[in-house]
């Protein structure tokens, strides 16, 4: 299977995912799947998810509100906060070195600028995210909860740390049930990438989790892309629009590092 295979274009989404929720049948099947622990957020009505680990008003961010508002499901952000935080994992260090882009130059280069909002030198290495404190003492989590709450209250924030546990001790075995979540109640609003730091995880984890889960059910777990574009692009997506950095001046005074 591709990567590109595990898509499903927003307007088929937005009307599959209807479909299955009426589906009886199938919802017994899902809930056997998932040992009748199916997260309480997905409950009630299917949603647009956002799997990142810490909800944060980066780019990415602001492109999966607007499909959730395309597919028609209120949109939930389903963190791991528990999880480790480890400055190999790029999605993780984004969120303590916030970068900004600012245009490109006369050369075509992109102008960027970054502050670190925590102490990257190795003294947060391994620990849990949620007991990580900003620079200026704040608690990491409720810091980047703060600055979204700022530009977006309609979300729902979901701390999904407890199933996560409870359905397996690492990514290889709990993943299949994360993506059984996706079979009829809500939709992912990711895109999983090839490159050198996330093509292991995309190719030992996802891709195997994705086709143990459509076999079982016949039926492709609803992943709709937040963008569309190639592998090199989507680093931007880790960075925070300008509005968010001078709102960042008033509460930071570390300087910032071009």
């Amino acid at each position: 299977m591709d990567i590109n295979d595990i898509y499903t274009p927003i307007e088929e989404a937005k009307e599959e995912i209807w479909k299955r929720w009426q589906d009886r049948d199938l919802e017994k099947k899902v809930d056997q799947y998932l040992k009748g622990n199916i997260p309480s957020v997905f409950l009630g009505e299917p949603k647009a998810i956002s799997a990142s680990h810490v909800a944060t008003p980066n780019w990415a961010f602001f492109q999966f509100h607007e499909n959730a508002k395309k597919i028609g499901l209120n949109p939930v952000a389903f963190e791991y906060l528990d999880d480790k935080f480890v400055t190999t994992n790029f999605d993780k260090a984004a969120l303590g070195k916030m970068m900004f882009c600012h245009g490109k130059d006369q050369h075509g280069d992109m102008l960027m600028t970054n502050r670190h909002v925590i102490d990257l030198t190795g003294g947060e290495e391994n620990k849990h995210i949620n007991e990580i404190k900003t620079l200026w003492g704040e608690n990491f989590v409720e810091f980047h909860h703060r600055i979204l709450k700022t530009f977006c209250d309609n979300i729902e924030i979901y701390d999904g740390s407890l199933w996560y546990h409870a359905m397996g001790n690492n990514a290889r075995e709990y993943y299949k049930y994360v993506v059984a979540l996706y079979i009829r109640n809500g939709v992912l609003v990711e895109n999983f990438l090839s490159t050198k730091s996330e093509g292991k995880f995309t190719s030992e984890v996802l891709l195997p989790a994705f086709e143990l889960v459509y076999k079982e059910f016949g039926l492709k777990p609803l992943i709709v892309p937040i963008y569309d574009g190639s592998d090199d692009n989507h680093k931007y997506m880790w960075h925070y629009p300008e509005f968010v950095k001078m709102m960042l001046a008033a509460i930071i005074t570390q300087p910032v590092h071009a």
